[in-house]
């Protein structure tokens, strides 16, 4: 059986080997405390910078209201636009392909793609 003295050895051991792991996990946590801190951090720029984008998007798409701008006469048009050679098709095309690109430069702006 061990000596009183030797018990006491073996605790203050003991103790000393908890305190240096609370010092190993402490500074871990540390570490990955700051860590998801810079994630958050990133996650936070990147949210914002998509907030910022679409924000765009929806500028443009209010850009044009009703109340200003209001839908044509379809038929008209198309009987205009025959008498003079041109496809309603087509044009709707162009603008269609306008807008799109439009759109997706400001989703790709700022993109490292």
């Amino acid at each position: 059986m061990p000596s009183y003295r030797e018990l006491e050895r073996n605790l203050a051991a003991a103790q000393d080997e908890i305190s240096a792991l609370r010092e190993r996990l402490d500074h871990a946590n540390r570490q990955r405390f700051l860590e998801q801190n810079d994630e958050i951090a990133l996650l936070k720029e990147q949210v914002e910078a998509l907030q910022d984008k679409l924000d765009k998007i929806l500028a443009w798409a209010e850009a044009y209201p009703l109340a200003v701008f209001p839908e044509p006469d379809w038929k008209r048009v198309v009987e205009v636009m025959k008498a003079a050679g041109l496809s309603l098709d087509a044009v709707s095309a162009s603008n269609m392909r306008h807008v799109i690109t439009k759109v997706a430069e400001i989703a790709r702006a700022g993109d490292s793609k």
